[in-house]
């Protein structure tokens, strides 16, 4: 079993409960397919760099997954028949992996719930990079 990674970009006049049923319906696609569920993260919505079919904005959701490829294929069949899915994405994360230690890594690391940078650990960041693109400066200058 192999652990994939879908995010996906839903309309944004959907409701909760539409949003919530679709996610439900591609963890059953996986369970179906003998593959198991690691977790479904809301991102919130977010406005689009460009329009995507005249829409300037959509919720975005990250799906985590171990299963078989052919998961893949009836996952993204499913996703790109359905009006409500404006884009879709997926890549293999980790080959080989087992389902039931995998789950609870994410359990324990807290991966299932999503995690918002407060604005003074960004500022610090850009703040240091700064500071090292000041001193490539005055090396080059030299």
């Amino acid at each position: 079993m192999n652990e994939y990674e879908t995010l996906y970009i839903l309309r944004p006049e959907l409701s909760e409960a539409d949003q919530d049923d679709l996610g439900n319906r591609f963890s059953e696609i996986i369970k179906k397919h003998k593959g198991g569920v690691l977790f479904n993260l809301p991102m919130g919505r977010k406005s689009f760099a460009y329009p995507i079919k005249k829409l300037k904005q959509g919720y975005y959701y990250c799906l985590d997954y171990a299963a078989n490829g052919s998961v893949v294929k009836e996952l993204e069949r499913s996703m790109r028949l359905d009006e409500k899915v404006l884009r879709y994405l997926t890549v293999q994360r980790a080959p080989d992996v087992d389902f039931e230690k995998r789950l609870a890594e994410v359990k324990a690391k807290g991966e299932d719930k999503l995690k918002e940078l407060s604005k003074e650990g960004s500022e610090t960041k850009l703040d240091s990079n700064k500071n090292k693109n000041d001193d490539n400066t005055e090396t080059m200058e030299e």
